[in-house]
């Protein structure tokens, strides 16, 4: 199954009330600057995009899966939100206008492509991204746990289980994040999702 399918199926479950904790310190770091439009690209079922449309930022909400996009609009005309524009779309065909953005936000939703299509969803992101924007991804580590296990796909890269996963280290995003001029690296661990053993992750922030 690809990925695409993968999230696709995904059932319309209740969004989470609170923000996960990369919106938060994210937010720490831009909330003194005059930023006004941020995408949060793959969205999920978090409330990480409620989180940021409260702080005042105008969110474009963007995931491949219906339901979780239907699922946040239940959340959205609940709570009556009106900055949150919702989109459903795959992250690897991505299309904005150039400048689209003061803040591009992902949390754990670009290591699920191959070499050639994650360069280029970085590509775009710079460009879609405005001048002294800033851009936020964290991805899983090849430090982690399930580093190596399933079928190998490609470099750092693994099926498990039908869960397709590349992992970054360092050098990699590097080398995805050239052309930013200031990108700062924090290697970080959690319980996320998995069963006792702690996730290992990079966390990324980068200013254009």
């Amino acid at each position: 199954m690809s990925q695409t399918k993968f999230w696709k199926n995904k059932s319309k479950l209740q969004i989470k009330a609170k923000p996960n904790y990369f919106a938060i310190k994210s937010y720490n770091l831009i909330k003194n600057k005059k930023y006004s439009t941020l995408l949060d690209l793959g969205c999920g079922r978090s409330g990480d995009s409620l989180f940021y449309a409260k702080k005042g930022y105008n969110i474009t909400a963007f995931d491949v899966s219906k339901n979780r996009i239907l699922a946040l609009d239940d959340e959205v005309k609940r709570l009556g939100i009106h900055n949150i524009k919702l989109v459903v779309g795959d992250i690897s065909k991505l299309n904005f206008p150039n400048d689209s953005f003061d803040v591009i936000y992902a949390h754990l939703s670009l290591h699920y492509f191959n070499h050639v299509i994650t360069e280029k969803v970085f590509k775009k992101l710079y460009k879609y991204t405005k001048k002294d924007g800033a851009f936020f991804v964290k991805v899983k580590s090849t430090n982690d746990f399930k580093f190596g296990k399933g079928k190998k796909i490609g470099k750092n890269m693994y099926d498990y289980n039908g869960h397709i996963r590349h992992f970054f280290d360092k050098e990699y995003l590097q080398y995805l994040l050239g052309d930013w001029k200031e990108v700062t690296f924090r290697h970080t661990s959690s319980f996320y999702l998995d069963h006792g053993q702690k996730s290992k992750y990079i966390e990324v922030y980068a200013v254009k």
